[in-house]
């Protein structure tokens, strides 16, 4: 209900307001259509032209073909304008060999482990196509000057995608990566032209990875659909990953339930894990640095683990603490006795207490405990359930990580990184069944990684998918390309 005057005042004035701004709003011009006879100058016609739709970029900042918004608009303009907005895919009305190698790129995009029709392959054929009538001897103008826009849209998009990746590490959706990529590209496509090296360009944003390359050669030779989706998504993974200078690391997979420990580009330890179950994975994509460790460690028991698993067995059985070797504190860390307590009194959303498991051979964690900085409160710890080692599929944990060969890890540790603390020591530890916290005086980086292929020396392999995210990514991938935006006018 309008309660004054002056309220209908001010919705007139709302209603006017609104009314003139999309009154107002600038249409973005289509390229006028443009034909001209042959036996006119076609490359002057072209540089008209192409300075016209760039007139209207500067004004309205926005490059549109064929009513899609193309994302890489401010590389191209840039390029254009270093270029005098002289066109550099054709001369007159032939495609020069620039334009065919890049053609012959986007055409064999699949063994890159991308789609041909992500950089509009069919798009580009068809302009192609529609350039020349060579009955009526006419030229189209506006198809080249179209097409040297796109070829070179598609040159900025597919070094970009091979060079970030499609996907974002975390949501696995698609993304634009435009923003993150290299600041010279337009320099780099304009050296590439005038060495006429378009593909070896292109090529040279790919990772450098080796185990990159060694997946990309098996493209070729794999017919298996499924196996072929796993390289695709597993290129993927590849393009996200940076460079690191690690003289120590650890690096994790997932899917191959698999621990390596590399000292100066040297396997040190290649040790069987146990990993998070699906309905508590592992995180996937984690870079941190261990700092130490310890032997004999206690284990304080997840909050989640205390209230959906072990606080049902309280309601009923009392004498858990002692069977499982069990401390209970308060939320300050003092210890109280459990007996007396009316555990019916507590659930899921109110648990004040904390459950620790004392060092000892019993100790789920076993006799070694490595922690590195992380939000989901993992760690890799050694186990006392060794036979679950034996078993094939290791997706086990509730997110921590087994190591069975968490000795010898320790010890190259203590090799490299640790004062005052040798094997020894550690022996002595050990037998004397000691609690002991040995700091590193280097940090190890850890690198926990979910690749489902992976290349060595006896040929391809292809791991379970578990947590099912490679069929996530190959959905997300097969989507329609987001490097272009539906424009609303």
């Amino acid at each position: 209900m309008i309660k004054s005057s002056r309220d209908k005042i001010y919705i007139i004035l709302l209603f006017f307001f609104i009314a003139s701004f999309f009154s107002c709003q600038r249409k973005h011009e289509k390229l006028p259509e443009k034909v001209i006879e042959i036996t006119e100058p076609v490359d002057v016609q072209v540089s008209r032209l192409l300075k016209f739709e760039f007139k209207q970029y500067v004004i309205d900042s926005v490059l549109s073909i064929d009513g899609d918004t193309l994302l890489t608009s401010s590389w191209i303009y840039r390029f254009m304008k270093q270029n005098n907005f002289n066109p550099s895919w054709t001369k007159d009305f032939i495609l020069l060999p620039v334009a065919n190698s890049l053609l012959s790129v986007i055409d064999s995009a699949s063994m890159y482990g991308l789609l041909p029709d992500d950089y509009g392959i069919r798009e580009l054929k068809q302009k192609i196509n529609l350039i020349n009538d060579t009955v009526k001897k006419k030229i189209n103008i506006t198809r080249i000057c179209e097409l040297n826009i796109l070829l070179t849209d598609a040159f900025f998009r597919i070094s970009t995608d091979l060079n970030k990746g499609r996907l974002n590490p975390d949501s696995l959706t698609r993304e634009w990566k435009g923003d993150s990529s290299d600041t010279a590209i337009v320099s780099i496509l304009i050296q590439a032209l005038t060495t006429n090296r378009i593909r070896e360009t292109i090529n040279f944003f790919e990772p450098a990875a080796e185990q990159y390359q060694l997946l990309k050669n098996h493209l070729s030779d794999t017919l298996d659909s499924g196996q072929f989706e796993k390289i695709i998504v597993n290129l993927e993974r590849w393009r996200w990953e940076k460079k690191y200078n690690e003289d120590y690391y650890v690096n994790i997979n997932i899917p191959s339930y698999s621990l390596k420990y590399f000292s100066c580009d040297s396997l040190s330890v290649h040790s069987r894990i146990i990993v998070g179950k699906p309905t508590t994975q592992t995180p996937n994509r984690l870079d941190s640095k261990i700092s130490y460790f310890y032997v004999y460690p206690y284990w304080q028991v997840p909050l989640s683990i205390s209230t959906k698993e072990i606080l049902p067995t309280l309601k009923k059985d009392t004498s858990y603490f002692t069977k499982h070797n069990m401390d209970l504190l308060d939320a300050y860390g003092n210890q109280i006795e459990p007996a007396g307590i009316n555990w019916n009194k507590y659930s899921e959303k109110y648990f004040p207490f904390i459950l620790r498991q004392r060092d000892g051979d019993e100790n789920t964690l076993g006799v070694l405990k490595f922690i590195f900085s992380n939000p989901y409160d993992i760690y890799l710890h050694d186990t006392n359930a060794r036979n679950l080692f034996n078993k094939e599929k290791r997706s086990l944990s509730h997110g921590c990580i087994r190591v069975k060969e968490a000795n010898k890890l320790a010890n190259k540790f203590i090799d490299c990184c640790v004062i005052n603390f040798n094997a020894d020591s550690l022996k002595t530890y050990l037998k004397n069944k000691e609690r002991k916290r040995v700091n590193l005086f280097n940090r190890i980086p850890i690198h926990i990684r979910y690749y489902t292929s992976e290349v060595d020396n006896k040929g391809i392999h292809f791991y379970d998918d578990i947590y099912e995210l490679d069929k996530k990514m190959i959905e997300n991938l097969n989507q329609k390309d987001s490097n272009k935006i539906d424009l609303v006018l």
